[in-house]
């Protein structure tokens, strides 16, 4: 890929017509540029293409560290912490039928399995620790099965909901950071 191109007199990154470029796999996206509209972002097909206009919200890695205060506190904590660093930008994606029935289907599952799973695993781990150990067990298996609950979210989060998204990597207030799941279909069609 050959450098971005700069501005002779004050060095700025010049974009291309459409204010998007390529940083590797990276799509780099100004906020309010035109996206390529007859191409999907995520298979890169050509067929039934429509702009859906997605809220890209970038939140900082670190903000989840307050989940190691506890669940609920955690989660509170960071939500409220969230409503201050949070960047937002909306962004028209170029998108087929197929992957946005996908786009709104396997998030929602996502989230619905994580919630179940997030009371299940504990209480199914308690059970078993306790047949196991009736000291001490129940509360061993609780802490093995949140353990394993933040395992499977990770998991489950990189086998169907990456392949499916396109997910904000990074937003300065300038320039958005795309991934997007098949990076080399989508440049050869642009």
């Amino acid at each position: 890929m050959a450098a971005a191109k700069r501005c002779p007199h004050c060095g700025e990154n010049l974009r291309t017509r459409f204010g998007i470029e390529w940083e590797g796999d990276v799509l780099v996206v100004m906020p309010g540029a035109n996206m390529p509209g007859d191409v999907c972002t995520i298979c890169a097909s050509h067929d039934g293409i429509e702009c859906v206009v997605k809220t890209y919200t970038h939140t900082p890695s670190w903000l989840y560290l307050f989940l190691l205060l506890g669940c609920i506190p955690g989660a509170i904590l960071a939500f409220l912490v969230s409503l201050s660093v949070n960047v937002q930008a909306k962004l028209p994606i170029p998108v087929c039928a197929r992957c946005r029935r996908r786009w709104a289907l396997v998030p929602v599952l996502y989230v619905l399995g994580a919630l179940v799973c997030l009371i299940l695993f504990p209480i199914l781990f308690a059970f078993v620790g306790s047949l196991l150990d009736r000291s001490s067990g129940g509360g061993t298996g609780a802490v093995l099965g949140f353990l394993a609950w933040a395992v499977g979210i990770f998991v489950a989060h990189r086998l169907w909901v990456q392949p499916v998204q396109v997910s904000c990597r990074s937003f300065d207030g300038r320039l958005i950071r795309l991934q997007v799941p098949d990076a080399e279909a989508l440049r050869r069609e642009w």
